[in-house]
């Protein structure tokens, strides 16, 4: 089992990605990629460790994988086929594999993050009949289904309030804030086909994506959606066809874009009073950036050619 693994360089980390953006190429940054199975996805970085999805190459055996109960992992019951499940991996510690165990135990899980005690995400029950977000506390485990077809929960607070974003009848797609105490609320920006809360920034703030007009663009706005501003990435002076926003460190926006709907998604960094900065593995297939830490590291993951890959850019941000 490969775990993380250096490279001086990765292919081509910032590139442009039309004809018209593809003038100069800064040099390649140092990268570390992460593959525990045959499928790794990265979606935080915790106390606990690396989080987020794997794709097991074998089957697990009782006692290789554990139940999340309570914001604990406990060691499974019988054997697992090969499927998608959440793990944790601590730095120079083994790999914990875990499936919720809300209901019922999931047939698959991801989880997106562990915060205040308590880890989240979203997993698909037995019958593989859509998504559902989770929380795990030690006060105890709940579900939420406010879907049509899925419920993904993308950002906790300390004091337990979650976003995300779900499908409702009409296949559209709603951000949804739910409280403390359990109570829900949509979110969608004003005028718009769609939207999706991607996640949490400082200051009590929303992050996410909106479709208008044919186009995904990106957003930051208060968690009640007042001061929305509109974020669409630049690149080489051409603004992209479709872009997200996940995280905001500081003076930095992290998120993600395509140029045209021909061409994969990519990352891109703005901080202000510079110009955007894009970067991807290869200008043909998506990268997901989900995080950048106070370092200036950018984590995510890559689905290129081969199975999904976590990765990490130590420093690609200067602080």
């Amino acid at each position: 089992m490969t775990h993380i693994r250096q490279q001086a360089v990765v292919s081509l980390i910032i590139v442009g990605l039309s004809a018209a953006a593809a003038a100069a190429t800064p040099p390649a940054r140092p990268a570390a990629l992460v593959q525990y199975g045959v499928g790794t996805q990265l979606y935080a970085i915790t106390s606990e460790g690396l989080v987020g999805q794997v794709t097991t190459r074998t089957g697990l055996k009782q006692g290789e994988w554990f139940s999340i109960e309570k914001g604990r992992l406990v060691p499974g019951t019988g054997d697992l086929n090969p499927s998608p499940v959440g793990y944790i991996k601590g730095l120079g510690e083994k790999i914990k594999y875990a499936l919720f165990n809300g209901p019922s135990l999931a047939a698959t899980t991801t989880i997106v993050g562990i915060r205040a005690g308590c880890i989240f995400g979203f997993y698909t029950a037995a019958n593989y009949a859509g998504a559902l977000g989770f929380r795990s506390c030690p006060s105890g485990d709940l579900a939420y289904d406010y879907g049509y077809n899925g419920t993904f929960l993308t950002g906790m607070a300390d004091d337990g309030l979650l976003v995300g974003f779900h499908d409702n009848p009409h296949l559209q797609y709603s951000g949804l804030i739910v409280t403390p105490s359990g109570d829900e609320r949509d979110y969608v920006v004003p005028g718009a086909d769609g939207t999706k809360i991607l996640g949490l920034a400082p200051g009590g703030r929303i992050v996410g994506t909106f479709l208008k007009g044919g186009r995904w663009h990106g957003f930051v706005a208060g968690i009640d959606g007042e001061n929305l501003v509109v974020v669409n990435a630049k690149i080489r002076g051409k603004i992209a066809h479709d872009t997200g926003i996940v995280a905001i460190q500081g003076a930095c926006t992290l998120g993600y874009f395509d140029v045209n709907p021909d061409v994969g998604q990519a990352g891109f960094v703005h901080c202000e009073g510079k110009h955007d900065s894009p970067f991807t593995f290869d200008s043909n297939f998506a990268m997901n950036p989900r995080g950048l830490l106070e370092d200036g590291t950018i984590f995510g993951d890559f689905d290129g050619t081969g199975p999904t890959e976590g990765f990490l850019l130590p420093g690609f941000v200067k602080p």
